[in-house]
């Protein structure tokens, strides 16, 4: 097969196509294909030439001037066909694949999700089963107490799984956000009862997670947009 080395120079050029790239396409180092460029080569794999023309947009047997129907070219354009038969199989089964990750990703997503919404609802039962004996306390030793183990213990054990779902680069903050008001009592009576003023909601989240007015109203208006989508 004759290698039209100063053909594809000029179309590469044409192209404004890099040699890097061009080193890429052919499976070849950089240096190696200055070298074919500038001097040709009688031993061209297949697979580079299949490369090249394909980065260079230009048929095959028209880049590399196969013509007639020689045994020879039979053949070569037989095993063409079959190489692009098996990178075809290939492109298919790595779409399969993708998919398939895709899917196994969002199943394992939703999973850990309701993992996490477990977790905070039990987390935030604990928090509001020590708010209903704080309305209970005898006095105020007792409530001094109980605060600081609402804040010691309940409070951190809240605040740490927040943390983690933060860190875990799974959810983004909407998401995080949404978990605390699907689990937290006190989050869900103030958005139902009309007291969902940002202020008042940043002021109780703060308690487990840094966050300001402007990106909980921020979040108020994505979430009733999507209540009214749902709805």
């Amino acid at each position: 097969m004759k290698i039209p080395h100063e053909e594809i120079k000029r179309l590469r050029l044409q192209k404004s196509v890099s040699q890097i790239d061009m080193a890429d396409a052919a499976g070849m180092s950089r240096s190696a294909y200055i070298s074919f460029e500038k001097n040709g080569s009688e031993n061209l794999p297949l697979k580079s030439a299949l490369g090249i023309a394909e980065k260079l947009e230009t048929p095959f047997n028209e880049l590399f001037g196969i013509k007639g129907n020689s045994p020879a070219n039979v053949k070569l354009e037989q095993t063409i066909e079959e190489k692009e038969g098996k990178i075809k199989e290939l492109q298919e089964a790595i779409q399969k694949n993708d998919q398939l990750i895709k899917l196994l990703q969002k199943e394992n997503k939703e999973l850990f999700k309701a993992k996490a919404g477990l977790e905070l609802k039990e987390n935030f039962g604990l928090y509001h089963e020590t708010e209903n004996q704080l309305r209970e306390a005898k006095d105020e030793k007792e409530t001094e107490k109980l605060r600081e183990y609402q804040k010691r213990v309940n409070g951190y054990f809240i605040s740490k799984k927040i943390s983690e779902l933060l860190d875990s680069g799974v959810f983004s903050r909407f998401e995080i956000l949404e978990l605390i008001f699907e689990n937290d009592r006190i989050v869900e009576d103030m958005y139902y009862t009309g007291k969902h003023d940002p202020e008042n909601f940043a002021n109780h989240l703060n308690i487990f997670m840094k966050i300001t007015i402007e990106e909980v109203s921020s979040f108020l208006e994505m979430y009733e947009a999507k209540a009214s989508r749902s709805g």
